[in-house]
Protein backbone atom coordinates (compact mmCIF):
# COMPACT_ATOMS: atom_id res chain seq x y z
CA UNK A 1 0.00 0.00 0.00
CA UNK A 2 2.94 2.67 0.63
CA UNK A 3 4.66 1.98 -2.44
CA UNK A 4 1.42 2.17 -4.20
CA UNK A 5 0.75 5.73 -3.05
CA UNK A 6 4.38 6.33 -2.96
CA UNK A 7 3.96 5.83 -6.91
CA UNK A 8 1.42 7.87 -7.27
CA UNK A 9 3.04 10.94 -5.91
CA UNK A 10 6.10 10.22 -7.72
CA UNK A 11 4.11 9.93 -11.37
CA UNK A 12 2.18 13.37 -10.20
CA UNK A 13 5.24 14.84 -9.44
CA UNK A 14 7.12 14.18 -13.00
CA UNK A 15 3.37 15.01 -15.29
CA UNK A 16 3.95 18.85 -13.10
CA UNK A 17 7.32 18.79 -13.77
CA UNK A 18 6.25 18.30 -17.62
CA UNK A 19 3.57 20.86 -17.89
CA UNK A 20 6.37 23.56 -16.41
CA UNK A 21 8.20 23.11 -19.10
CA UNK A 22 5.73 22.37 -22.45
CA UNK A 23 4.76 25.82 -23.85
CA UNK A 24 1.21 26.99 -22.74
CA UNK A 25 -0.85 30.10 -23.23
CA UNK A 26 -4.84 31.45 -22.16
CA UNK A 27 -6.59 33.27 -24.72
CA UNK A 28 -8.35 36.39 -22.20
CA UNK A 29 -10.40 39.58 -23.39
CA UNK A 30 -12.26 41.69 -20.71
CA UNK A 31 -15.34 43.41 -20.78
CA UNK A 32 -17.49 46.54 -18.73
CA UNK A 33 -20.98 47.91 -19.08
CA UNK A 34 -21.93 51.04 -17.16
CA UNK A 35 -24.57 50.99 -14.45
CA UNK A 36 -26.89 54.46 -13.45
CA UNK A 37 -29.96 55.89 -11.44
CA UNK A 38 -32.30 57.54 -13.50
CA UNK A 39 -35.76 58.84 -13.53
CA UNK A 40 -38.77 57.59 -15.01
CA UNK A 41 -39.01 59.19 -18.60
CA UNK A 42 -35.49 59.77 -18.98
CA UNK A 43 -33.02 58.46 -21.84
CA UNK A 44 -30.79 55.64 -20.83
CA UNK A 45 -27.61 55.24 -22.50
CA UNK A 46 -25.63 52.11 -21.90
CA UNK A 47 -21.94 51.96 -22.74
CA UNK A 48 -20.24 48.47 -23.50
CA UNK A 49 -16.78 48.21 -23.54
CA UNK A 50 -14.88 45.09 -25.10
CA UNK A 51 -10.80 44.23 -25.42
CA UNK A 52 -9.73 41.28 -26.24
CA UNK A 53 -5.45 40.44 -26.04
CA UNK A 54 -5.01 39.94 -29.97
CA UNK A 55 -6.83 41.48 -32.70
CA UNK A 56 -10.09 39.96 -33.23
CA UNK A 57 -12.35 39.57 -36.68
CA UNK A 58 -15.70 40.08 -35.28
CA UNK A 59 -17.73 40.56 -31.93
CA UNK A 60 -20.91 38.89 -30.94
CA UNK A 61 -22.44 40.30 -27.88
CA UNK A 62 -26.01 39.12 -26.12
CA UNK A 63 -27.34 41.73 -23.48
CA UNK A 64 -30.10 40.58 -21.10
CA UNK A 65 -32.56 43.41 -19.44
CA UNK A 66 -35.50 43.82 -18.01
CA UNK A 67 -37.93 45.18 -20.05
CA UNK A 68 -40.33 45.84 -17.54
CA UNK A 69 -38.40 48.64 -16.42
CA UNK A 70 -36.32 49.45 -19.69
CA UNK A 71 -37.44 49.55 -23.40
CA UNK A 72 -35.20 49.16 -26.39
CA UNK A 73 -34.75 52.27 -27.86
CA UNK A 74 -31.46 51.66 -30.38
CA UNK A 75 -27.58 50.28 -30.47
CA UNK A 76 -24.74 52.33 -32.03
CA UNK A 77 -21.01 51.60 -32.99
CA UNK A 78 -22.10 48.15 -34.94
CA UNK A 79 -23.05 47.51 -38.76
CA UNK A 80 -26.54 48.75 -39.57
CA UNK A 81 -29.06 46.29 -38.71
CA UNK A 82 -26.50 43.88 -37.29
CA UNK A 83 -28.76 43.62 -33.86
CA UNK A 84 -32.00 41.78 -32.90
CA UNK A 85 -34.02 41.76 -30.15
CA UNK A 86 -36.31 38.60 -28.45
CA UNK A 87 -38.26 39.55 -25.31
CA UNK A 88 -35.60 41.12 -22.80
CA UNK A 89 -32.95 40.82 -24.83
CA UNK A 90 -30.39 41.83 -27.53
CA UNK A 91 -27.96 40.08 -30.11
CA UNK A 92 -25.38 42.40 -31.60
CA UNK A 93 -22.99 41.48 -34.61
CA UNK A 94 -20.05 43.75 -35.11
CA UNK A 95 -17.61 42.64 -37.89
CA UNK A 96 -15.95 45.44 -38.91
CA UNK A 97 -12.59 45.10 -37.29
CA UNK A 98 -10.82 42.78 -39.98
CA UNK A 99 -8.19 41.62 -37.79
CA UNK A 100 -6.83 44.87 -37.10
CA UNK A 101 -7.79 45.54 -33.96
CA UNK A 102 -8.23 44.36 -30.36
CA UNK A 103 -11.29 46.14 -28.91
CA UNK A 104 -14.40 47.82 -29.36
CA UNK A 105 -17.18 50.36 -27.86
CA UNK A 106 -20.92 49.95 -28.35
CA UNK A 107 -23.80 52.27 -26.90
CA UNK A 108 -27.29 50.56 -26.35
CA UNK A 109 -30.18 53.12 -25.74
CA UNK A 110 -33.20 52.11 -23.24
CA UNK A 111 -36.47 54.83 -22.10
CA UNK A 112 -37.07 54.15 -18.32
CA UNK A 113 -40.61 53.43 -18.52
CA UNK A 114 -41.42 52.48 -14.88
CA UNK A 115 -39.80 52.67 -11.57
CA UNK A 116 -37.57 49.61 -10.56
CA UNK A 117 -34.32 47.95 -11.49
CA UNK A 118 -33.15 45.78 -14.19
CA UNK A 119 -29.75 43.95 -14.17
CA UNK A 120 -27.63 44.21 -17.20
CA UNK A 121 -26.18 41.21 -18.21
CA UNK A 122 -23.74 40.95 -21.15
CA UNK A 123 -21.97 37.99 -22.82
CA UNK A 124 -19.71 38.82 -25.71
CA UNK A 125 -17.20 36.98 -27.55
CA UNK A 126 -14.67 38.16 -29.99
CA UNK A 127 -12.81 36.12 -32.42
CA UNK A 128 -10.46 35.45 -35.50
CA UNK A 129 -9.54 32.62 -37.29
CA UNK A 130 -7.82 30.51 -34.89
CA UNK A 131 -8.94 31.48 -31.36
CA UNK A 132 -12.09 32.98 -29.48
CA UNK A 133 -11.76 35.51 -26.23
CA UNK A 134 -15.43 35.47 -24.29
CA UNK A 135 -15.97 37.43 -21.05
CA UNK A 136 -18.81 38.31 -19.21
CA UNK A 137 -20.00 41.40 -17.66
CA UNK A 138 -22.85 43.10 -15.65
CA UNK A 139 -24.10 45.83 -13.83
CA UNK A 140 -27.70 47.51 -12.65
CA UNK A 141 -29.60 50.01 -13.86
CA UNK A 142 -32.16 51.86 -11.24
CA UNK A 143 -35.48 54.00 -12.33
CA UNK A 144 -37.06 56.28 -9.65
CA UNK A 145 -40.16 57.58 -9.76
CA UNK A 146 -39.67 61.47 -10.41
CA UNK A 147 -40.74 63.80 -7.33
CA UNK A 148 -42.58 66.84 -8.40
CA UNK A 149 -40.84 70.19 -8.87
CA UNK A 150 -41.01 72.61 -6.90
CA UNK A 151 -39.27 75.44 -9.37
CA UNK A 152 -41.69 78.28 -10.55
CA UNK A 153 -39.49 80.75 -11.56
CA UNK A 154 -39.38 82.20 -14.80
CA UNK A 155 -36.64 81.97 -17.63
CA UNK A 156 -37.06 84.85 -19.56
CA UNK A 157 -40.34 87.39 -20.23
CA UNK A 158 -39.96 89.75 -22.77
CA UNK A 159 -42.82 92.88 -23.95
CA UNK A 160 -42.83 94.00 -27.82
CA UNK A 161 -41.65 97.19 -28.51
CA UNK A 162 -40.45 97.48 -25.62
CA UNK A 163 -37.30 96.40 -23.25
CA UNK A 164 -37.53 95.68 -19.26
CA UNK A 165 -36.65 97.95 -16.24
CA UNK A 166 -34.61 96.21 -14.92
CA UNK A 167 -33.33 93.58 -16.92
CA UNK A 168 -34.76 90.40 -16.16
CA UNK A 169 -33.58 87.88 -13.51
CA UNK A 170 -35.15 84.87 -12.09
CA UNK A 171 -35.32 86.38 -8.97
CA UNK A 172 -36.90 90.27 -9.92
CA UNK A 173 -40.23 89.87 -9.92
CA UNK A 174 -41.59 93.67 -10.82
CA UNK A 175 -41.05 94.89 -14.15
CA UNK A 176 -42.33 98.22 -16.14
CA UNK A 177 -42.14 98.38 -20.05
CA UNK A 178 -42.20 101.94 -21.89
CA UNK A 179 -43.89 102.38 -25.12
CA UNK A 180 -44.61 104.98 -27.80
CA UNK A 181 -47.75 106.65 -27.91
CA UNK A 182 -47.95 104.78 -31.43
CA UNK A 183 -48.40 101.56 -29.59
CA UNK A 184 -51.38 100.58 -28.68
CA UNK A 185 -50.92 96.49 -28.44
CA UNK A 186 -48.30 94.78 -26.70
CA UNK A 187 -47.65 90.99 -26.96
CA UNK A 188 -45.90 90.09 -23.26
CA UNK A 189 -43.88 86.36 -23.46
CA UNK A 190 -43.04 84.24 -20.17
CA UNK A 191 -40.86 80.96 -20.44
CA UNK A 192 -40.85 78.60 -17.44
CA UNK A 193 -37.69 77.72 -15.79
CA UNK A 194 -38.81 74.19 -15.45
CA UNK A 195 -40.92 72.57 -18.66
CA UNK A 196 -43.86 71.26 -16.49
CA UNK A 197 -44.44 74.60 -14.55
CA UNK A 198 -47.54 76.52 -16.28
CA UNK A 199 -48.25 80.38 -16.92
CA UNK A 200 -50.85 82.15 -16.90
CA UNK A 201 -51.32 85.75 -17.88
CA UNK A 202 -48.67 86.27 -20.75
CA UNK A 203 -50.36 87.23 -24.46
CA UNK A 204 -51.40 89.90 -26.57
CA UNK A 205 -53.16 92.93 -24.74
CA UNK A 206 -54.56 96.59 -25.86
CA UNK A 207 -52.94 99.50 -23.99
CA UNK A 208 -54.03 102.65 -22.90
CA UNK A 209 -52.03 105.66 -22.32
CA UNK A 210 -50.80 105.67 -18.73
CA UNK A 211 -49.75 102.14 -16.78
CA UNK A 212 -51.13 98.74 -17.76
CA UNK A 213 -50.23 96.40 -14.93
CA UNK A 214 -50.30 92.78 -16.00
CA UNK A 215 -50.02 89.83 -13.42
CA UNK A 216 -47.60 86.80 -14.61
CA UNK A 217 -48.54 83.70 -12.31
CA UNK A 218 -46.22 80.26 -12.66
CA UNK A 219 -47.60 77.39 -10.66
CA UNK A 220 -44.85 75.03 -10.60
CA UNK A 221 -45.28 70.81 -11.15
CA UNK A 222 -46.20 70.26 -7.27
CA UNK A 223 -48.17 73.16 -7.12
CA UNK A 224 -46.23 76.07 -6.12
CA UNK A 225 -47.25 79.32 -7.27
CA UNK A 226 -45.20 82.49 -7.90
CA UNK A 227 -46.37 85.98 -9.69
CA UNK A 228 -44.06 88.46 -11.78
CA UNK A 229 -45.61 91.80 -12.42
CA UNK A 230 -45.44 93.91 -15.46
CA UNK A 231 -46.67 97.45 -15.77
CA UNK A 232 -46.24 98.42 -19.36
CA UNK A 233 -46.71 102.07 -19.77
CA UNK A 234 -47.80 104.02 -22.64
CA UNK A 235 -46.40 107.44 -23.11
CA UNK A 236 -49.07 110.40 -24.18
CA UNK A 237 -47.35 112.45 -27.73
CA UNK A 238 -45.89 115.02 -26.10
CA UNK A 239 -43.76 112.07 -23.91
CA UNK A 240 -43.09 110.32 -26.92
CA UNK A 241 -41.72 113.21 -29.24
CA UNK A 242 -39.23 114.02 -25.71
CA UNK A 243 -38.40 110.36 -25.92
CA UNK A 244 -37.29 110.23 -29.20
CA UNK A 245 -35.34 113.17 -28.88
CA UNK A 246 -33.33 111.87 -26.04
CA UNK A 247 -33.18 108.75 -28.84
CA UNK A 248 -31.47 110.66 -31.05
CA UNK A 249 -28.96 112.46 -29.01
CA UNK A 250 -28.18 109.71 -27.36
CA UNK A 251 -27.48 107.56 -30.52
CA UNK A 252 -24.12 107.34 -31.54
CA UNK A 253 -24.17 106.68 -35.00
CA UNK A 254 -26.86 108.52 -35.87
CA UNK A 255 -26.53 111.21 -38.73
CA UNK A 256 -28.80 113.29 -40.77
CA UNK A 257 -27.61 113.98 -44.50
CA UNK A 258 -29.62 116.26 -46.76
CA UNK A 259 -32.80 115.51 -44.17
CA UNK A 260 -32.38 112.10 -43.62
CA UNK A 261 -31.32 109.70 -41.12
CA UNK A 262 -28.26 107.55 -41.56
CA UNK A 263 -26.42 105.06 -39.70
CA UNK A 264 -22.42 105.15 -39.61
CA UNK A 265 -21.18 101.92 -40.24
CA UNK A 266 -19.16 100.02 -38.47
CA UNK A 267 -17.82 97.54 -40.16
CA UNK A 268 -17.01 98.22 -43.45
CA UNK A 269 -14.76 95.11 -44.14
CA UNK A 270 -16.66 93.93 -46.93
CA UNK A 271 -16.89 97.31 -48.33
CA UNK A 272 -12.97 96.70 -50.31
CA UNK A 273 -10.91 100.07 -50.78
CA UNK A 274 -9.95 101.52 -53.72
CA UNK A 275 -6.40 103.09 -54.83
CA UNK A 276 -5.22 105.54 -52.78
CA UNK A 277 -6.96 105.19 -49.52
CA UNK A 278 -6.80 103.20 -46.34
CA UNK A 279 -8.83 102.15 -43.85
CA UNK A 280 -8.50 104.55 -40.70
CA UNK A 281 -10.24 104.59 -37.33
CA UNK A 282 -11.43 108.20 -36.48
CA UNK A 283 -12.64 109.03 -33.14
CA UNK A 284 -16.73 110.21 -33.86
CA UNK A 285 -18.64 111.12 -30.62
CA UNK A 286 -17.97 108.80 -28.01
CA UNK A 287 -16.39 105.80 -29.56
CA UNK A 288 -14.82 105.29 -32.82
CA UNK A 289 -15.78 104.62 -36.42
CA UNK A 290 -14.09 102.88 -39.64
CA UNK A 291 -13.48 104.97 -42.79
CA UNK A 292 -11.46 105.33 -45.90
CA UNK A 293 -8.78 108.36 -46.10
CA UNK A 294 -7.13 109.03 -48.64
CA UNK A 295 -2.68 109.37 -48.50
CA UNK A 296 -2.68 112.87 -48.74
CA UNK A 297 -6.05 113.57 -46.21
CA UNK A 298 -7.78 115.10 -48.74
CA UNK A 299 -10.92 112.87 -48.58
CA UNK A 300 -12.42 110.72 -45.50
CA UNK A 301 -15.50 108.77 -46.61
CA UNK A 302 -17.99 107.45 -44.32
CA UNK A 303 -20.52 104.23 -45.01
CA UNK A 304 -23.55 105.30 -44.23
CA UNK A 305 -27.23 103.55 -44.38
CA UNK A 306 -30.20 105.31 -44.45
CA UNK A 307 -32.45 104.30 -41.78
CA UNK A 308 -35.54 103.35 -43.86
CA UNK A 309 -32.76 101.59 -46.25
CA UNK A 310 -33.14 103.65 -49.36
CA UNK A 311 -29.80 104.27 -49.51
CA UNK A 312 -26.40 102.91 -48.67
CA UNK A 313 -23.30 104.75 -49.99
CA UNK A 314 -20.04 106.39 -49.42
CA UNK A 315 -20.42 110.11 -47.96
CA UNK A 316 -17.88 112.64 -46.52
CA UNK A 317 -18.00 116.03 -44.77
CA UNK A 318 -17.90 118.80 -46.89
CA UNK A 319 -16.43 122.34 -45.20
CA UNK A 320 -19.37 122.96 -42.99
CA UNK A 321 -19.16 119.72 -41.35
CA UNK A 322 -22.10 118.16 -43.28
CA UNK A 323 -22.48 115.01 -44.34
CA UNK A 324 -22.64 114.78 -48.27
CA UNK A 325 -23.16 111.84 -50.56
CA UNK A 326 -20.09 111.26 -53.07
CA UNK A 327 -20.45 111.72 -56.56
CA UNK A 328 -18.08 109.12 -57.91
CA UNK A 329 -17.48 106.65 -60.64
CA UNK A 330 -15.08 103.21 -59.96
CA UNK A 331 -12.93 101.82 -62.65
CA UNK A 332 -11.49 98.46 -61.44
CA UNK A 333 -9.38 99.08 -58.10
CA UNK A 334 -9.90 103.30 -58.68
CA UNK A 335 -12.37 105.67 -57.65
CA UNK A 336 -12.95 109.18 -59.49
CA UNK A 337 -14.72 111.29 -57.56
CA UNK A 338 -16.28 113.72 -59.60
CA UNK A 339 -16.07 117.67 -58.61
CA UNK A 340 -17.11 120.78 -60.25
CA UNK A 341 -14.02 122.73 -61.85
CA UNK A 342 -12.63 125.61 -61.05
CA UNK A 343 -15.24 128.51 -61.07
CA UNK A 344 -13.20 130.59 -63.97
CA UNK A 345 -12.94 127.93 -65.80
CA UNK A 346 -14.71 128.42 -69.55
CA UNK A 347 -15.87 125.54 -71.80
CA UNK A 348 -13.42 125.24 -74.24
CA UNK A 349 -13.96 125.49 -78.29
CA UNK A 350 -15.55 122.54 -79.77
CA UNK A 351 -17.43 121.28 -76.65
CA UNK A 352 -20.64 122.27 -74.89
CA UNK A 353 -21.57 122.32 -70.91
CA UNK A 354 -23.82 119.06 -70.06
CA UNK A 355 -24.73 117.35 -67.13
CA UNK A 356 -23.99 113.20 -66.55
CA UNK A 357 -26.33 111.34 -64.44
CA UNK A 358 -25.09 108.95 -61.58
CA UNK A 359 -27.42 107.31 -59.43
CA UNK A 360 -26.26 109.46 -56.55
CA UNK A 361 -26.90 112.41 -58.20
CA UNK A 362 -26.01 114.22 -62.04
CA UNK A 363 -22.36 115.80 -62.44
CA UNK A 364 -21.55 118.61 -64.76
CA UNK A 365 -19.54 117.83 -67.58
CA UNK A 366 -18.55 118.42 -71.49
CA UNK A 367 -19.32 117.41 -74.84
CA UNK A 368 -17.79 117.11 -77.95
CA UNK A 369 -19.69 118.63 -81.02
CA UNK A 370 -18.42 114.99 -82.80
CA UNK A 371 -21.26 113.33 -83.03
CA UNK A 372 -19.50 110.31 -83.23
CA UNK A 373 -18.11 111.11 -79.45
CA UNK A 374 -21.39 111.09 -78.15
CA UNK A 375 -21.02 108.10 -75.42
CA UNK A 376 -18.08 110.30 -73.80
CA UNK A 377 -18.48 112.68 -71.01
CA UNK A 378 -15.46 114.91 -69.89
CA UNK A 379 -15.28 114.99 -66.08
CA UNK A 380 -13.11 116.79 -63.50
CA UNK A 381 -12.42 114.22 -60.93
CA UNK A 382 -9.93 113.49 -57.96
CA UNK A 383 -8.19 110.12 -58.21
CA UNK A 384 -5.30 108.74 -56.43
CA UNK A 385 -4.07 112.35 -54.90
CA UNK A 386 -4.39 113.84 -58.58
CA UNK A 387 -7.38 116.02 -60.04
CA UNK A 388 -7.72 117.23 -63.32
CA UNK A 389 -10.32 116.28 -66.32
CA UNK A 390 -10.81 112.72 -67.67
CA UNK A 391 -12.75 110.98 -70.53
CA UNK A 392 -15.34 109.06 -69.49
CA UNK A 393 -16.64 106.15 -71.89
CA UNK A 394 -20.22 106.00 -70.86
CA UNK A 395 -20.54 102.73 -72.97
CA UNK A 396 -17.15 100.52 -72.21
CA UNK A 397 -16.81 102.36 -68.76
CA UNK A 398 -13.57 103.32 -68.51
CA UNK A 399 -11.57 106.59 -67.61
CA UNK A 400 -9.04 108.03 -69.80
CA UNK A 401 -6.86 111.49 -68.56
CA UNK A 402 -6.95 114.25 -70.49
CA UNK A 403 -4.63 116.70 -69.14
CA UNK A 404 -4.98 119.47 -71.61
CA UNK A 405 -8.60 119.69 -71.89
CA UNK A 406 -9.46 123.78 -71.74
CA UNK A 407 -6.47 124.73 -73.89
CA UNK A 408 -5.94 125.15 -77.45
CA UNK A 409 -4.21 121.90 -77.71
CA UNK A 410 -8.18 120.67 -78.01
CA UNK A 411 -9.24 123.08 -79.99
CA UNK A 412 -11.92 122.28 -82.91
CA UNK A 413 -12.86 124.02 -85.78
CA UNK A 414 -14.97 126.74 -84.54
CA UNK A 415 -17.23 126.48 -87.14
CA UNK A 416 -18.07 123.24 -86.82
CA UNK A 417 -21.43 124.40 -85.13
CA UNK A 418 -23.61 122.18 -82.45
CA UNK A 419 -26.94 120.95 -84.88
CA UNK A 420 -30.31 121.96 -83.50
CA UNK A 421 -31.13 118.40 -82.82
CA UNK A 422 -28.46 117.33 -80.38
CA UNK A 423 -28.61 121.20 -78.44
CA UNK A 424 -32.71 120.61 -78.01
CA UNK A 425 -31.78 116.94 -76.84
CA UNK A 426 -29.31 117.90 -74.24
CA UNK A 427 -31.54 120.73 -72.91
CA UNK A 428 -33.55 119.34 -69.61
CA UNK A 429 -37.18 118.49 -69.94
CA UNK A 430 -38.47 121.21 -68.30
CA UNK A 431 -36.44 123.44 -70.97
CA UNK A 432 -38.18 121.56 -74.10
CA UNK A 433 -41.35 121.85 -72.57
CA UNK A 434 -40.83 125.50 -72.50
CA UNK A 435 -39.59 125.77 -75.85
CA UNK A 436 -42.67 124.08 -77.45
CA UNK A 437 -44.68 126.02 -75.61
CA UNK A 438 -43.34 129.44 -77.11
CA UNK A 439 -43.44 127.71 -80.92
CA UNK A 440 -46.93 127.11 -80.48
CA UNK A 441 -47.41 130.38 -79.38
CA UNK A 442 -45.99 132.16 -81.95
CA UNK A 443 -47.38 129.91 -84.68
CA UNK A 444 -51.11 131.08 -82.89
CA UNK A 445 -50.00 135.08 -82.91
CA UNK A 446 -49.08 134.12 -86.95
CA UNK A 447 -52.39 132.13 -87.75
CA UNK A 448 -54.36 134.76 -85.98
CA UNK A 449 -52.92 137.55 -87.80
CA UNK A 450 -53.56 135.89 -91.44
CA UNK A 451 -56.91 135.31 -90.44
CA UNK A 452 -57.89 139.25 -89.50
CA UNK A 453 -56.15 139.96 -93.16
CA UNK A 454 -58.03 137.40 -95.21
CA UNK A 455 -61.01 138.43 -93.00
CA UNK A 456 -60.44 142.13 -94.55
CA UNK A 457 -59.75 141.20 -97.73
CA UNK A 458 -62.75 139.40 -98.51
CA UNK A 459 -64.54 142.27 -96.72
CA UNK A 460 -63.57 144.56 -99.19
CA UNK A 461 -64.04 142.56 -102.35
CA UNK A 462 -67.98 142.20 -100.95
CA UNK A 463 -68.21 146.15 -101.06
CA UNK A 464 -65.95 147.22 -103.58
CA UNK A 465 -63.71 148.81 -100.74
CA UNK A 466 -60.18 149.29 -101.55
CA UNK A 467 -58.12 146.35 -101.13
CA UNK A 468 -56.49 145.80 -97.35
CA UNK A 469 -52.86 146.83 -97.57
CA UNK A 470 -50.37 147.14 -95.55
CA UNK A 471 -50.44 150.92 -96.94
CA UNK A 472 -53.84 151.58 -96.25
CA UNK A 473 -54.54 149.23 -93.17
CA UNK A 474 -54.53 152.09 -90.78
CA UNK A 475 -57.04 153.82 -92.74
CA UNK A 476 -59.30 151.37 -92.51
CA UNK A 477 -59.30 150.75 -89.44
CA UNK A 478 -60.31 154.19 -89.00
CA UNK A 479 -63.27 154.19 -91.27
CA UNK A 480 -64.53 150.50 -89.87
CA UNK A 481 -67.95 151.91 -88.45
CA UNK A 482 -69.06 151.24 -85.03
CA UNK A 483 -72.09 149.60 -86.06
CA UNK A 484 -69.68 146.66 -87.87
CA UNK A 485 -69.30 143.30 -85.99
CA UNK A 486 -65.61 141.78 -86.94
CA UNK A 487 -66.67 138.02 -86.79
CA UNK A 488 -63.08 136.35 -86.02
Amino acid sequence: MKKTVKKSVLLLITVCMLLSVLPFSVSAATASISSGTYEVGNKVNVSIKYTADQNIASVVGDLAYNSSVLQFAGISGVPAGDFSTSGSSIRFVDSAFSGTSKSGSYTVSFTAIAAGSSTLSLSIEGGNDSQSFPAKASSTITVKTPVPSSNANLSSISVSNASLSPAFSANTTSYTATVKYSVDKVTIKATPAHSKSNVVGAGTFDVAVGDNNRTITVTSENGTKKSYQVNVKRLTQEETATLEQQERENDPLLVVAENVDYHISTDISDKGTFEGFSVTNIPYKSGEVPTLTTQDGEYTLYYLTADDQSVADWFYKDKNDEFKRLCYITVANRLYIIENPEDDFKTPDGYYETTYDLTMGSVKAFKSDDKSLKDFYILYCYANSNRGFYSFDSKETTMQRVPNFGTNALKVDSKQKVGWLQKFNDISTVGKIILVCVFAAVVLIITLVVLIVLKFRAKAVNEDLPLFTLENSQKEFDTVNEDDNIDF
